[in-house]
């Protein structure tokens, strides 16, 4: 199966969906149309619960095991919330003005600036360990596969594996979408992906 073949897809429950993320059983996700985070199940393609948002224009929406991360792009903050009614319990400065997408490796995040067209490393203080530009002109959705970053750019729709430390380019491929990416997960075995107007979710292959 080629990278980015589409597996199976849903319908989110609002349009404009930012940011997604993998527990192991659910999505996570945020729309901007409404200002809120959804928890959805993947089996059965339902919005199992949601929550407002702390602060407008959500971007990112990434789970550690424990708390869920976002960004914004109108405050420029990144925040931790709990899974319980999505409060927050801390935020810190973004390291950059236009931070549309993140990712957790354990022990640091990655992010991607679509104005400066940069991938970073960025410790859980907010601050900026290693910069590297990135493959794509538009970086709007990102992953890491436990080895490797995945950027996506709404210019070309296509999804590049990159090094994460030289920003090197592994391989490229298309996803499935006409109105461009707003967020893709790895969940072990496949990237779950979504489009930003419609809100359909895709699961896609890797291989």
């Amino acid at each position: 199966m080629a990278l980015g073949t589409q597996i199976r897809s849903f319908d989110s429950p609002y349009t404009e969906p930012r940011g997604l993320s993998f527990d192991e059983r659910a999505l996570f996700q945020a729309s901007v149309a409404v200002n809120l985070f959804m928890q959805l199940d993947t089996k059965a393609a339902r919005l199992i619960r949601s929550g407002g948002t702390p602060g407008p224009q959500p971007r990112a929406a990434r789970f550690d095991g424990r708390s869920l991360f976002n960004t914004d792009t109108t405050n420029d903050r990144t925040r931790q919330m709990g899974l319980r009614d999505f409060e927050m319990i801390r935020g810190v400065d973004s390291p950059g003005g236009s931070i549309t997408d993140m990712d957790l490796d354990g022990r640091a995040s990655y992010m991607v600036d679509s104005a400066d067209d940069l991938l970073a490393l960025v410790s859980r203080g907010s601050t900026a360990i290693r910069t590297a530009a990135s493959p794509a002109a538009n970086p709007v959705a990102m992953a890491f596969d436990g080895r490797s970053t995945w950027i996506f750019d709404s210019g070309s729709d296509l999804a590049y594996q990159v090094d994460p430390r030289t920003g090197t380019v592994i391989r490229s491929g298309s996803f499935p979408t006409s109105t461009g990416g707003a967020g893709m997960a790895f969940d072990g075995r496949a990237f779950w992906f979504q489009e930003n107007t419609t809100g359909d979710v895709y699961q896609v292959s890797v291989t």
